[in-house]
């Protein structure tokens, strides 16, 4: 009988943790789109060139990630010290970009991670 109420206990908890991974991966996009929407969608689109670039798969096209975070933060400073930032801007006409300094990475890589999947 113990063993059945063990089982029964853990395949319970399993259970829960599961659905608990899930609403946060589901809770991660929403939040990933509700930035993307208020943050980002002025000049980009998920996945296609608009004002400034597509930003599904951002993440590969920088070198680092932290230098892709630093950017985000403050694309003025980035310009003046990172080469690819630097042909980011050029690229893109010129054009500046707003610095977000009170995104954190976990805000960004929400972001990334909905425009990963928006459209599909």
């Amino acid at each position: 009988m113990r063993v059945l109420v063990l089982f029964v206990l853990l395949s319970f908890l399993l259970a829960c943790n599961e659905q608990a991974s899930t609403t946060a991966k589901s809770d991660t996009n929403v939040n990933g789109e509700q930035l993307f929407k208020v943050r980002c969608a002025q000049c980009h689109k998920p996945a296609q060139d608009f004002t400034g670039p597509m930003l599904k798969g951002a993440e590969t096209r920088w070198p680092d990630k932290k230098r892709l975070y630093e950017f985000v933060r403050n694309p003025q400073a980035s310009v003046v010290s990172d080469e690819y930032a630097k042909a980011l801007f050029d690229k893109w006409n010129k054009a500046p970009m707003l610095p977000f300094p009170d995104l954190t990475d976990k805000d960004i890589d929400a972001i990334l991670q909905y425009c990963a999947t928006a459209g599909q």
